[in-house]
């Protein structure tokens, strides 16, 4: 996996496998993220050679978190505290995992469009739908452009 390293060896899910795995893959939004790594900033150990910090998903030093989220929070808010540390299990280190290295965020076309076909689906506070605008930034960026064509 590029750009990521796995403090253990570890199984990957491949693409159409209909094999079962509990691993999931989650968005962290970055406060979530930063709780996480302020988790991790705790999570000393001694070794031999003298203490050292590991990840909360270290196959031996790592621990559980519980994460609350409050959604009438706004912004929306995650509490996290720290669980039980315990070793993984032969069964729980033999989970497949998805290999991440290969995706990619889309790109701004695939998301303006991706946009456009829900947006009829949304509805504001005010219990109405959403109506496409008639005239958008974009298309006043070519109006500009085109005038300064044609003068």
């Amino acid at each position: 996996m590029q750009g990521v390293e796995l403090q253990f060896e570890c199984h990957l899910k491949q693409k159409g496998s209909q094999s079962w795995t509990p691993v999931r893959v989650v968005v962290v939004p970055p406060q979530l993220a930063t709780e996480l790594r302020n988790f991790t900033e705790f999570n000393r150990h001694k070794t031999k050679k003298g203490s050292k910090r590991f990840d909360l998903a270290h196959p031996k030093y790592g621990m559980d978190v519980q994460i609350r989220y409050n959604a009438s929070k706004r912004p929306q808010s995650y509490s996290v505290q720290a669980g039980e540390q315990t070793e993984l299990s032969e069964e729980e280190l033999n989970y497949l995992y998805y290999p991440l290295d290969g995706l990619r965020p889309e790109s701004v076309e695939a998301a303006k469009k991706e946009w456009e076909t829900i947006r009829e689906k949304l509805v504001t506070e005010d219990d109405e739908r959403m109506e496409k605008p008639s005239h958008t930034e974009d298309d006043e960026d070519e109006d500009q452009s085109q005038k300064r064509k044609y003068r």
